[in-house]
């Protein structure tokens, strides 16, 4: 996933966040599925976490150090937010996702 992040492959990436959700759909192993599940939730968490680098970029390339309680939306330039909310889109289109929080 990180490999396809670094050469600018957003798309590859999606995909194989995809494939990961969708694999919680195999319930014929119910011994592994816990381990499966968790290591399933890290990969969806780095995967959260590069696209909030993204965007916190995007938003603050000037700035360090700003919290995330201390954001507020009139200091977040509109590329950030129209990228956000296409990260938002996408990222609730993932039909096996949303059954499974």
């Amino acid at each position: 996933m990180f490999q396809k992040w670094e050469v600018e492959d957003k798309v590859g990436t999606l995909k194989i966040v995809i494939h990961c959700t969708k694999m919680l759909n195999d319930i014929f192993t119910p011994k592994f599925y816990t381990h499966k599940f968790l290591v399933i939730c890290d990969i969806l968490d780095n995967f959260s976490r590069i696209v909030y680098m993204r965007i916190y970029k995007l938003a603050f390339s000037t700035e360090t150090g700003i919290d995330f309680k201390d954001i507020v939306p009139n200091y977040v330039n509109q590329t950030a937010r129209d990228i956000c909310s296409n990260w938002v889109y996408k990222c609730s289109c993932i039909r096996e996702l949303l059954p499974r929080m």
